[in-house]
């Protein structure tokens, strides 16, 4: 319980070689070694797949740099945080084994290590703005941790995540409290008698359809609320910058969520003009930097020309502010492969979650709202390796929890 603990406490430690290097990434690679004995765990069938397809992305990552002649120094430092990655999610997960206290405890222990950074060793960006870049992550970890303990009841979890989510739209960290206030929501609702009758038995496409389409109320709602208080002048100056240089004037709603992230358009065309073999680690090409420029204008943002114009000249990267699409342009389509797995995984994991409550509902709700936003929407790498290890872990740990609940009516301590 304690190594779980403190590999994710130590997170954040890491030196400079060939990128950024985690002493907790060490401390797992040899647990692994250690835990051989206990590998058969990681033959089981969701485990064994991920890894299975994780080797298929970075033999796709190598044979892709081979191909494109990449960088001897991006080519390593693609093919490890690949690497790293696998290691982190096949020690980690044979550490906390079936153990529901010991997936807790490596929650806690991120959540106090991000808390602990700050204050010993904040990074520039959470200096700049402490509140979205260091303590709201962190902070809301411990929030869902309490709200999981003794299985507080509905209306505290929806009270409590609705506060923590404004708390967080005000202070800027807009993303956080959206997927904070749809965890509550979805919370809420999952644990009302009538819906959750709905979802007893077979979860077939007609219940699927029917969440989705609850889904998707929920988060238009959301939206609405957002325009309208953004509109309204509630918030703070910079919060509203940000919202009137981010929304796009011809998407309407949508442009609330990709009128910030039209970095995945400009890699969009990368993958049509490469889809199978990729462009390579950390690859680099003008034209699609530049491409980024045109995107901006065509949608009708409001980000400032200078701004991008200024990335664009300092980085031949290719943007692609999403685990999905970074794969893709990098390692081509296994790497898109994988992503897709991952994606419907955690679309399914919701589903169960909602079906069979755990000891970890609120967390693994929160944790698959926030993952999916990641594949979609986030660049992938650094922490990235291990939070998502935690996340695989937590999310795995408490499914089988929740079947041994129902299978033999009593969980796995």
């Amino acid at each position: 319980m304690i190594i779980a603990f403190l590999v994710s406490f130590f997170s954040f430690v890491h030196i400079s070689a060939i990128g950024e290097l985690y002493i907790s990434e060490l401390v797992l690679g040899f647990s692994l070694i250690l835990l051989a004995k206990k590998r058969g765990k990681l033959f089981e069938s969701t485990p064994k797949l991920i890894l299975i397809l994780g080797f298929l992305w970075l033999c796709s990552q190598i044979l892709t740099d081979l191909v494109q002649a990449s960088p001897v120094m991006n080519l390593m430092k693609g093919w490890a945080a690949i690497i790293f990655f696998l290691i982190d999610f096949a020690a980690l997960y044979l550490i906390v084994g079936n153990s529901v206290k010991r997936a807790k405890m490596s929650v806690l222990g991120f959540a106090l290590g991000g808390i602990f950074q700050f204050f010993v060793a904040p990074t520039e960006f959470g200096l700049f703005d402490p509140w979205k870049w260091a303590l709201a992550g962190p902070v809301t970890l411990l929030v869902l941790l309490f709200l999981d303990a003794k299985n507080k009841s509905a209306g505290l979890v929806l009270l409590t995540l609705v506060i923590l989510g404004m708390i967080d739209i005000y202070l800027n960290a807009r993303s956080m409290g959206g997927m904070t206030i749809l965890a509550g929501l979805i919370v809420y609702l999952c644990r009302q008698p009538r819906l959750n009758a709905i979802f007893k038995g077979r979860v077939g496409w007609g219940k699927k359809l029917f969440l989705t389409g609850i889904s998707f109320v929920l988060i238009s709602l959301l939206l609405l609320g957002y325009q309208s208080i953004m509109e309204a002048g509630f918030l703070p100056e910079n919060v509203t910058k940000k919202y009137e240089q981010t929304r796009s004037s011809s998407l309407g709603l949508l442009g609330l969520i990709f009128g910030g992230r039209i970095e995945i358009l400009a890699s969009a065309q990368a993958v049509l003009d490469s889809p199978i073999i990729g462009h390579g680690s950390w690859a680099e090409d003008r034209k699609y930097s530049l491409l980024l420029l045109q995107v901006n204008d065509v949608f009708g943002t409001e980000r400032e020309m200078a701004e991008l114009e200024f990335g664009a000249n300092q980085s031949d990267l290719i943007p692609a502010h999403s685990h999905l699409m970074q794969a893709w342009v990098w390692a081509g389509i296994m790497g898109a492969l994988f992503w897709f797995y991952i994606l419907k995984f955690i679309i399914g994991s919701l589903f169960h979650a909602i079906k069979y409550p755990s000891g970890l509902q609120t967390v693994v709700i929160f944790f698959s709202i926030s993952a999916i936003w990641d594949v979609l929407f986030s660049p992938f790498g650094a922490t990235m390796r291990l939070i998502w290890a935690i996340k695989l872990v937590v999310i795995l740990v408490a499914k089988e929890a929740s079947e041994s609940v129902t299978h033999a009516g009593v969980a796995k301590p």
